[in-house]
């Protein structure tokens, strides 16, 4: 996997029509990002300060983490999201830790 745009594609070519149910193959994508944080913190930074601030609107704050919205397929209705982690202090170390979950909405009923 080269860039975030990659990682999409692949995720678009996977079946997303049940809520609840998901292709497997999806966990392989997931593992795949996961071993290259670098993807996902690129295409963080490279937001403009404009596309940044209307992204806000989208994204909140928990106590524990923060919920950043990265994209929504329209056809598909799933969105991807990464959730920062608030470093937790342990005998003086603080430790950050990423989450991308992947939400599916459903259908409208034909």
């Amino acid at each position: 996997m080269k860039t975030f745009s990659h990682f999409l594609e692949q995720l678009e070519a996977l079946e997303w029509k049940h809520v609840g149910k998901f292709d497997p193959n999806v966990l392989a994508i997931l593992a795949e990002v996961g071993r290259q944080p670098d993807l996902v913190h690129d295409t963080v930074n490279s937001w403009s300060v404009k596309g940044l601030e209307k992204r806000q609107l989208s994204c909140h704050e928990t106590a524990t983490h923060y919920k950043w919205f990265l994209h929504y397929h329209e056809e598909q209705r799933f969105k991807v999201w990464l959730h920062q982690y608030k470093p937790a202090a342990k005998d003086g170390l603080a430790t950050q830790k990423y989450l991308i979950t992947i939400v599916i909405r459903s259908l409208p009923s034909s």
